[in-house]
């Protein structure tokens, strides 16, 4: 039997989390304990359960209610024990060449501990080169349908939430034995892109290697490496690839892509202080990456087309009325607000379709398998079918798996957003009072949409002053309120 005090306490948390309406008996407790807020009931179902010593004052109850596991059974810790870095043991374990022609390097963020790509250049006696794309490759180590399997699908993504990291994979795997680490031999797929000598695109193709980084830099080293120029071989090789992913950028444009320069707010908390990195869009050494990354999953997504193999696509329609591209203005705040509310959504398939804003006529997501399953299992699906010539998931299979990869990166998205606007909100509240600066969006009659420069937040200002789109202003934070979202400016 349930003690009543438990079942009040369980009851409240149900009303917490909106899955209950409340009850005659909790309107009379919890306006007997507040008589003075007006407060909906749900927030007072919170005040009181943090009030009781239930949950902090920042418990997230998206990530309460999602429930992610943090721990993995006795028998998926067995089968990591037993793997050891650099030999893969999963499906269809095959010899390999060791790529050694010249630096292999691995730019990431920093405090970046799951190492999933890295990247190489090959000159060639015409003077033209081949870009090297290495993706770690974790299909070759995992059992299909083995505990580890089982439990990465499960979670099917990791979650990076400002207050923690819910990893897809045990870490010991996922930033050692799988990680493409410094100075460590491991299986890698090579996507490789051929250019002639004046950077012309002149061949594709994806190959399992073993391959070794021979060094890891930050973007932020990187691009301060690049800015020295190319007297080292990594500087020279550093050169190559930005220039790589220059030709493959202006390829893409002259298929129609439509890229957006946005900047990003990324907002870790430590020991309840907020922390928020602004990442520029305009780093060279990121573009060299993404660029890669988009390349490598348009090679994978063709792979697939091409040879009719069941896989998870991702796809967009292009808009209802063509819109010109402008490289002038494709990072301007305000252009990109507009063109952002006519583009439409981006969606998973298992037909090969265009992805617009990328440019790519098949488009699969294949640069991630430490971090997301859907990732994993096309490593797996490409692999079995280039060595057998049958594909490993059936199309039923990659059905049933776009369903879940679908809803887990979903899932995962809308609590790191929730997330993120909750500190974010909560260190504005600290600044209330205060004055920052803020970037018009549009202007609505007597209403104005601004975007905060420091966190990207956005908010509408009624009965302000006339201000021109892309005018920065000081507005006044007036109140911010972290659980609800809620958000007055003046100005």
């Amino acid at each position: 039997m349930i003690d009543p005090a438990e079942e009040f306490v369980l009851a409240l948390k149900a009303l917490a989390l909106g899955k209950a309406n409340p009850t005659e008996e909790q309107k009379v407790a919890l306006r007997a304990a507040y008589p003075h807020s007006s407060e909906p009931y749900p927030e007072l179902a919170f005040k009181m359960m943090v009030d009781r010593g239930v949950w902090s004052e920042h418990e997230d109850l998206l990530l309460l209610e999602a429930g992610l596991p943090r721990s993995w059974s006795a028998e998926a810790l067995a089968e990591a024990a037993e793997l050891t870095p650099g030999h893969p043991t999963g499906l269809l374990p095959m010899d390999r060449d060791e790529w050694v022609t010249g630096p292999v390097l691995a730019l990431d963020d920093e405090g970046t501990v799951e190492v999933d790509d890295a990247l190489a250049v090959e000159t060639l006696p015409d003077g033209g080169m081949v870009l090297h794309i290495f993706i770690s490759d974790p299909a070759s180590y995992l059992k299909p349908g083995g505990a580890l399997d089982r439990e990465a699908r499960e979670r099917g993504t990791t979650v990076y939430h400002p207050t923690a990291l819910f990893p897809m994979l045990p870490l010991d795997l996922s930033a050692r034995v799988l990680s493409l680490d410094e100075g460590a031999l491991r299986p890698a797929l090579d996507f490789s892109i051929t250019f002639d000598a004046a950077f012309r695109l002149r061949g594709r193709r994806v190959q399992p290697v073993m391959t070794r980084v021979s060094r890891r830099l930050t973007y932020v080293e990187a691009d301060a490496l690049l800015a020295t120029g190319e007297a080292t071989e990594d500087g020279r090789a550093l050169g190559l690839m930005v220039k790589a992913a220059e030709a493959l950028f202006a390829d893409r444009i002259s298929k129609g892509a439509f890229p957006l320069r946005r900047r990003e707010y990324r907002v870790r908390v430590e020991q309840g202080q907020v922390q928020v990195r602004t990442i520029e869009p305009e780093s060279a050494s990121r573009k060299a990456v993404a660029e890669a990354m988009i390349a490598a999953c348009g090679i994978a997504g063709d792979y697939f087309s091409a040879n009719r193999v069941p896989a998870l696509f991702r796809r967009q329609d292009p808009p209802s009325q063509p819109i010109p591209w402008s490289a002038e203005r494709s990072g301007d705040p305000v252009w990109v607000h507009r063109q952002l509310t006519t583009l439409r959504r981006v969606y998973g398939s298992v037909e090969a379709g265009r992805h617009f804003s990328l440019g790519s006529s098949a488009y699969c997501q294949i640069t991630s398998p430490l971090r997301r399953y859907g990732d994993l299992a096309m490593q797996r699906q490409l692999l079995h079918h280039a060595a057998t010539g049958t594909p490993y998931y059936s199309a039923n299979e990659i059905w049933a798996l776009s369903q879940e990869t679908e809803a887990a990166s979903k899932g995962a998205a809308s609590m790191e957003s929730a997330a993120t606007s909750y500190w974010l909100h909560h260190l504005l509240h600290g600044l209330e009072g205060q004055r920052v600066p803020a970037v018009v969006l549009e202007r609505r009659g007597r209403e104005m949409l601004v975007q905060l420069e420091d966190t990207g937040l956005k908010a509408t200002i009624t009965g302000a002053r006339p201000c021109q789109d892309g005018q920065v202003i000081q507005v006044k934070i007036l109140k911010s309120k972290a659980r609800s979202g809620l958000l007055i400016l003046a100005y």
